[in-house]
């Protein structure tokens, strides 16, 4: 906690726990409680929009009042996003949240603001409108030629002639 709260050093928490407790603990004994504290505020927030989402659903079947439901679930999405962006960084100690982050991102169409640089000024491919292609051409009729016909015929002639001849 020393390290999320006070910006000390994985090393410097390492000696601290050292010296006050006699306990020798690694740098990534550190970033495994760091991720576990990250997991649970994650885990906590989430828990927290889904309770304030459904209460809010609640409140729409109850009163049918489609403006004030839109109102509440902006709000949510408003306050969701920072969490979300945050977690979804390249940071070793959200590696395990990182991955649910992103695909959250995703769905709730919660894209980051674009970079500043050269990167900013090409439109990335959420921000183009989808390509729309014209339906297939249907596939011309052609009848059959007069000659495949006969040949058709010519083969089931003499199958029918036998079966004639057996009644």
């Amino acid at each position: 906690m020393l390290s999320v709260r006070n910006r000390v050093s994985r090393r410097d928490v390492v000696e601290c726990c050292e010296h006050l407790f006699g306990a020798r603990i690694s740098s990534g004994t550190v970033d495994a409680i760091l991720q576990r504290v990250a997991e649970k505020a994650f885990g906590e927030h989430g828990l927290r929009v889904c309770e304030e989402l459904f209460w809010s659903w609640e409140i729409y079947q109850h009163t049918r009042d489609r403006k004030e439901f839109k109102l509440r679930i902006r709000a949510l999405r408003r306050e969701l996003k920072p969490i979300l962006v945050a977690h979804a960084a390249k940071q070793t100690r959200y590696k395990y949240t990182r991955g649910m982050a992103r695909n959250l991102i995703k769905v709730l169409c919660l894209r980051p603001e674009p970079r500043s640089g050269a990167r900013a000024s090409v439109a990335s491919a959420w921000s183009r409108p989808a390509r729309v292609f014209p339906p297939p051409e249907p596939l011309p009729f052609r009848p059959r030629p007069a000659a495949s016909a006969a040949r058709f015929q010519g083969r089931l002639a003499p199958a029918m002639d036998e079966r004639r001849r057996s009644d």
